[in-house]
């Protein structure tokens, strides 16, 4: 492959106007890329793909530059909207017709812009390409997995945070470290768990409408992180790329489907690809359209083979921060009553057995770690009853439904064990003090005060101030509001907005010049968890092995 010189063509104006897509630009980190598919180990690597496997794990040119141009791609759509709504009219009539368009249909918004029109079409009409029965089977693939799956996503993550367009936008929020780094994992467990529940991506459903807030507030973050002094073009392309996310929704469809094998899970190759099409339809809700999507398991491991490829590891102390900062958080905590330091002991030590489990062990070793043993066999030692009850299931509807109901109500049950009494102390954000430094003074933004876990640490909300620019402030509360708000059941999902199905009252996130962006759904931001991580080869190869020459894509749709 010829290394394209296109890395130093990038304007040097970052603006809105200058993140729309562009087939021209590569950023500079990607051009290792090109330098390391022509490397000796690695031909040796496609060689014998090629004869064991029958397929070639690097795709063509085209699509490797695709990708690598997917790196500048934003949201157009979500950012005229933006312009013409919240940046024209202002924060608090943006935030009511949201707010109307969401619960009532954007019909329902009498002077409804263009924009705002375009933007909800997309978002309510479904695309050509959506199989609304793959989507519940890699739905119904995705509970399946339990809490396990969220072990592992958390996992595979840290393999991600060697990257500098991963890890900049965490630091610079102080996001996803120290006693933080539990709370945005509960968080975003919490918008699995909703998004993959029956009905849940139907209209009125929680991750539904969880997804148009958190594709709107993904504007205004882009936006700040372009202006932070220490944000590097050129290197890294646009803050939340539509490459970087096309990475994440990898992470959470291809690389659980092959690696959950290994606990002894028996999923075929076309539940894998049922369950990228499930979290492809996720994405386009989100706002993430790619220009090339993988719809089979053997592009998906192209586009992560490029992906490992062209990680140029430059994250540095920031990425050690955040890696060591995962298994440590699930530590108990001091003062809790002896059964549930028992269970957050065990949790622990689980936990820790799955980060082990997963990982590579050189990738362990490298960082200061908790000693894994004997608890990196935990998962190991599961799988044969895994593997049973799946077999099972293949041959009796019965099995499936029981075990699809068991592994519902262990996500649940998990999820209110690890929160605990965090679930009724949730403290929204604009009741918190929040230390927001000026990003023209080239400091870090959001990164003061460091809550714990539960406390609802400030997060990418609160990284953000000015035209374009989310802030959260100390507000006032009543003490009516405040008996409510001290009762709330649920952890916010995406920094701190929301109200979910739960019995929860609506928690207001103040913002400027976004306004409310709380209300009737949980946000998780998914840029926090991500927009990041591709498993390693060995993970992802090794389960497929077996039916790799027996794959064979599926027809093309026209789209």
């Amino acid at each position: 492959m010829t290394v394209p010189a296109t890395a130093n063509m990038i304007p040097a104006d970052p603006s809105p106007a200058a993140i729309a897509p562009n087939g021209d630009r590569i950023p500079g980190e990607f051009l290792g890329f090109w330098q390391r598919v022509d490397g000796r180990r690695v031909r040796r690597a496609r060689d014998a793909c090629r004869r064991l496997l029958r397929f070639d794990p690097i795709p063509d040119d085209a699509h490797v530059r695709a990708f690598a141009h997917g790196y500048y791609d934003a949201d157009p759509v979500a950012e005229a909207f933006v312009d013409e709504v919240y940046v024209s009219r202002g924060a608090n009539e943006g935030r009511r017709m949201l707010d109307q368009a969401i619960a009532h249909g954007v019909d329902s918004v009498t002077d409804a812009p263009p924009s705002m029109r375009r933007l909800f079409d997309e978002f309510e009409r479904p695309p050509e390409w959506l199989d609304p029965e793959l989507v519940e089977r890699g739905a119904a693939l995705f509970r399946r997995y339990g809490p396990a799956v969220f072990s592992f996503a958390g996992v595979e993550t840290l393999l991600g945070y060697t990257e500098s367009s991963i890890v900049k936008p965490l630091a610079f929020t102080g996001t996803y470290a120290g006693d933080t780094a539990l709370n945005r994992f509960m968080e975003t467990a919490r918008f699995w768990i909703d998004v993959s529940e029956p009905g849940g991506l139907e209209p009125g459903g929680a991750g539904r409408a969880t997804a148009m807030r958190v594709r709107i507030m993904h504007v205004f973050l882009r936006r700040r992180l372009l202006a932070h002094p220490d944000w590097d073009l050129e290197a890294w392309g646009v803050p939340i790329s539509q490459s970087d996310a096309l990475i994440t929704l990898m992470s959470s469809s291809l690389t659980p489907g092959l690696a959950m094998h290994l606990m002894g899970y028996r999923t075929s190759i076309r539940e894998i690809e049922a369950m990228m099409h499930y979290w492809r339809y996720i994405g386009h809700l989100l706002g993430v359209q790619p220009r090339w999507y993988p719809e089979t398991v053997k592009e998906g491991l192209q586009l992560s083979t490029v992906f490992l490829l062209k990680c140029a590891r430059t994250a540095g102390a920031d990425g050690v921060e955040l890696v060591e900062s995962y298994p440590r958080a699930f530590t108990p905590k001091a003062g809790t009553q002896w059964r549930k330091r028992l269970r957050d002991e065990i949790n622990y030590r689980a936990q820790v057995g799955y980060t082990r489990y997963f990982l590579p062990g050189r990738f362990y070793r490298r960082y200061d770690m908790p000693n894994p043993w004997p608890w990196a066999l935990h998962p190991l030692l599961q799988a044969p009853a895994i593997f049973l009850v799946d077999t099972l299931r293949r041959h009796s509807p019965t099995v499936e439904r029981l075990q699809d109901r068991y592994a519902r109500w262990r996500r649940e049950t998990w999820w209110r064990n690890e929160m605990g009494e965090m679930q009724s102390h949730f403290q929204p954000a604009e009741d918190r003090d929040v230390d927001m430094p000026a990003a023209d003074h080239g400091e870090r933004i959001g990164a003061g005060k460091k809550a714990r876990a539960g406390d609802g640490g400030d997060g990418l909300l609160a990284g953000v101030d000015e035209i374009g620019v989310l802030v959260a402030r100390r507000r006032r509360r009543t003490h009516a509001e405040q008996a409510v708000l001290a009762v709330q059941e649920d952890l916010a999902v995406a920094w701190q907005m929301v109200r979910d199905r739960c019995r929860q009252s609506d928690a207001e996130v103040d913002v400027r010049p976004f306004g409310n962006i709380a209300g009737d759904a949980r946000c998780h931001l998914i840029a926090a968890e991500s927009f990041h991580s591709a498993l390693p080869l060995f993970i992802t190869l090794l389960p497929a092995a077996g039916s790799m020459r027996r794959l064979r894509s599926p027809p093309r749709r026209a789209e």
